[in-house]
């Protein structure tokens, strides 16, 4: 099992007479731990803030991703979670992928 992290930040350091809103803001890209079959690698389980890159789709999610081999040839894959919007927005409320 392993856990894997990336986010960034900012400070305004210097006195803007009252005008900056906020001295700090910052966003995490991802933060997730991660599963994978240790002997054969026939499977693989995701829990966190992830992106996700299947096929033609590609999506940042808050949730569960996992991920099998049922052939040599042949992979399924499923997730489920909220939507990651990376700037502050109201009415997140019922938004599912």
């Amino acid at each position: 099992m392993t856990l894997h992290a990336y986010g960034w930040g900012r400070a305004n350091l210097r006195d803007d007479f009252g005008n900056a809103d906020d001295t700090a803001d910052g966003e995490l890209l991802y933060a997730y731990l991660d599963y994978l079959d240790p002997k054969n690698r026939d499977y693989q389980v995701r829990a966190g803030r992830q992106y996700i890159f299947e096929g033609v789709m590609r999506e940042a999610i808050d949730g569960l991703y996992a991920k099998t081999d049922l052939l040599p040839t042949v992979t399924a894959s499923a997730y489920a979670g909220l939507p990651v919007n990376l700037e502050d927005e109201k009415g997140r409320g019922g938004d599912w992928i």
